[in-house]
């Protein structure tokens, strides 16, 4: 891309910037502050309908002509109202500033297992060299009413802009103010608009709307325009509604004063506006308006009509639509050719909209939701997050129209996908909105399944366990085996790393069991892993090899390559509890050939940990070290917060044994964030491994010796981490070291 281009991804967060010639202060301001080097924020705060929208939408325009190196290479506009507003929305839109290669790299990237931090400051490295702008439209959707942002992965984003060396720049349009700390406030520019146009800006945009003299509103003198727009507060969008209101039936109102005197409040008067040109609609168009209002996002003609196509045949779409477009309801987006309505008008639409009927609510939000899925791809064609953003849609209107049911057997159509690649908090948010509103036991189990099995992926742990019991007791109480089978398969998956180790055994062997008498040989084998590691996570070496042995036992019987790859993943696990490296590394070797051989890529991770601990009680640190990185590069493709915990906790002890403090420090700290986001039970054991590397590093010799041995306590005798023996062995060191 050329220097002098600027990308724009998304559709503008406001229209008709051709005509803006308001504001003009403000604007400048904005601008000025944009092109500011120290300038990281600029917010743009005021009511609903007071023109921020179109402030930001003109200032980002105004820097596309911007000279002296400060034009963005690339603008990024989201919105609650169009798009959304999430981390992953951002992401996926500014990857797709840069060329096709680089963004697939992204994609890799975000659907990776790396911490939303990584992948954040990984976006931001990409993106310096554009200068990007990112503009971001009712962030008050996101707000609490004191400014705190609801969503831990927008907090996260918007501090990063302010830590990170070269991140994009952001410009937010809210209600409500958001609430920074102190230390950065300096990075912010801050512009509130608390009061509506000047009366004569007012007026010039009155009569800019109505060029064509076609309403009262053209023949009316200075006076009475100026008039008109104190009445309504001068409000941009409350103006606009004015001339929408008078611009096809203005006759029945002689006068503009008789037309505004059952106006109280401004709020009043702005729903009101709305309302009262929502009626003066033909009833095609107020359907059609309607349709569009439910959509809340921008439609084509295509699907509109297919909304309408059984409940209203008689309405025909694009003749309705381009009415909405002349009379300013709605705005086309000559581009994408799809039309959107203003917020204001599709909240207030929306509101008005009956409950049941036809025409109704419920019905609209069902006919939207089945208009998404005759769009949706195949499953065959999914790849990225995105091919399945037609089904999440249409979740959110299954959802508004009160059908959970629906809702959540969608999400279990694509929640397990959308979990591997990378969107785990996005799945976990769908289960939260249906989860308490279903009434059928199948659709309530598969409901539990899910959100166990996403929380057991995404974190914390201790929250799937609670979902995954109700699940098994559901199953027991249906009666149906396989539903139990399953139940307890996945609970003893949440077991063994919350640290219920007795729990995952008994719950394991109870599931391989019954997947044994069912038939269902790769589900019994799944079970045998679990259990086969939880007892070496006891220590019980023995058990853990013989519970291996016989899910070697069950491959070899269907002469299948996966469960010996698993038997041997299991063995190798075993072996480091009794210290038996040269074993541990060879069934390890053997296990990771094996996964690569069936194409199944999640277990390797695992694998390659336990093979670096084995080299390391061979005394090979050098191998060890690259095998550790190895089983990061795993835990980043296969999504898997916990192997990256492991790989750096057991790279942090690394680092410590060959004196590099300094690394030693900073893997521990990220090891404990990773088992941090698993919610998994190691996360204690590397805090403890932080806090000693630190210590050491600042030259505390007895705070290291004793962190160093909390840190051996937590450890106790699970494999996946640097024997518990070792770390007590360098504490008892340094208390001799420091005694001397």
């Amino acid at each position: 891309m050329r220097a002098t281009e600027t990308k724009v991804v998304g559709v503008p967060v406001a229209y008709g910037l051709e005509t803006f010639r308001n504001r003009v202060d403000e604007l400048e301001h904005i601008v000025e502050a944009l092109v500011r080097p120290d300038t990281r924020v600029v917010t743009v705060v005021g009511r609903r309908g007071i023109g921020k929208s179109a402030l930001a939408a003109k200032a980002a325009e105004r820097l596309m002509t911007a000279v002296d190196g400060h034009r963005p290479g690339g603008i990024v506009n989201v919105s609650s109202r169009t798009s959304g507003i999430s981390l992953e929305r951002i992401f996926l839109d500014a990857a797709h500033l840069l060329g096709p290669a680089e963004e697939e790299r992204l994609l890799q990237v975000w659907s990776s297992g790396r911490s939303a931090a990584d992948k954040v400051l990984e976006l931001f490295t990409a993106l310096a060299p554009l200068r990007c702008l990112i503009v971001v439209d009712n962030l008050e959707d996101h707000l609490t009413d004191e400014g705190e942002l609801t969503d831990e992965d927008l907090r996260l984003l918007l501090d990063l802009v302010f830590r990170a060396p070269r991140p994009p720049r952001l410009l937010i349009t809210s209600q409500v103010p958001p609430a920074l700390p102190a230390a950065v406030r300096r990075y912010e520019a801050r512009l509130r608009l608390d009061q509506g146009l000047p009366t004569e800006e007012a007026v010039q945009l009155l009569r800019d709307l109505d060029r064509s003299g076609t309403t009262a509103l053209g023949h009316a003198s200075g006076a009475e325009l100026a008039d008109m727009a104190r009445k309504v507060y001068g409000i941009p969008r409350a103006l606009e509604l004015v001339f929408a209101a008078m611009s096809d039936d203005y006759l029945t109102m002689p006068s503009l004063g008789e037309m505004l005197t059952s106006f109280g409040s401004r709020g009043d008067i702005v729903a009101g506006l709305a309302q009262d040109r929502y009626h003066r609609l033909d009833e095609r168009a107020r359907i059609v308006l309607d349709v569009l209002a439910v959509f809340h996002r921008p439609a084509s003609v295509e699907a509109v009509a297919w909304v309408l196509r059984p409940i209203a045949p008689a309405v025909d779409a694009a003749p309705a639509l381009a009415t909405l477009a002349r009379t300013h309801m709605a705005t086309l987006d000559r581009r994408s050719r799809t039309f959107v309505l203003h917020p204001l008008d599709a909240d207030l639409a929306y509101a008005g909209l009956p409950e049941s009927g036809v025409l109704g609510r419920r019905s609209l939000e069902r006919r939207v939701a089945q208009y998404y899925l005759h769009e949706a791809p195949d499953e065959s064609r999914w790849e990225v997050v995105d091919d399945v953003s037609a089904y999440r849609w249409a979740f959110h209107h299954w959802v508004k129209a009160y059908d959970y049911g629906l809702a959540a057997r969608l999400l279990e159509q694509i929640g397990e996908f959308m979990v591997w690649r990378g969107s785990t908090a996005a799945v976990i948010e769908m289960h939260a909105e249906v989860d308490g509103h279903l009434t059928d036991d199948d659709t309530i189990l598969a409901h539990l399944l899910g959100f166990g099995f996403a929380r057991t992926i995404g974190g914390p742990v201790a929250a799937a366990v609670p979902l995954l019991e109700r699940a098994e007791e559901l199953a027991r109480a249906d009666g149906d085996e396989r539903k139990v089978e399953n139940a307890l398969r996945l609970l003893a998956g949440a077991y063994r790393p919350a640290g219920r180790l007795q729990e995952a055994i008994t719950s394991g062997l109870a599931a391989a069991d019954l997947a044994h008498r069912l038939g269902n040989y790769h589900n019994e084998s799944h079970s045998l892993i679990n259990v086969s590691l939880a007892h070496s996570y006891l220590g019980n070496m023995g058990d853990g090899l013989r519970t291996a042995e016989r899910l070697r036992e069950l491959g070899e019987a269907h002469d299948d390559d996966l469960l010996v790859a698993r038997a041997r993943d299991a063995k190798s696990a075993a072996y480091l509890v009794g210290r038996r490296w040269a074993e541990a590394r060879d069934e390890a070797v053997a296990a990771i050939g094996a996964y690569e051989r069936t194409r199944v890529t999640e277990a390797i991770g695992y694998a390659r940990n336990v093979l670096g601990l084995a080299q390391l009680g061979l005394g090979d640190t050098g191998t060890a070290t690259d095998t550790f990185q190895l089983g990061l590069a795993d835990a980043f493709t296969s999504e898997q917060p916990r192997v990256e915990g492991f790989c750096r906790y057991n790279l942090a002890w690394v680092y410590w044994s060959t004196g590099r403090l300094q690394e030693a420090t900073g893997e521990a700290q990220l090891s404990r964030r990773a088992f941090e986001r698993a919610g998994s039970a190691e996360e204690p054991a590397a805090a403890a491994l932080a806090l000693a590397a630190a210590a050491m590093l600042a030259g505390d010799v007895p705070e290291a010796s004793a962190r160093l041995a909390e840190a051996a306590r937590h450890v106790g005798a699970n494999p996946d981490l640097c024997p518990a023996a070792w770390l007590s062995a360098e504490a008892e060191r340094l208390t001799r070291a420091g005694a001397e």
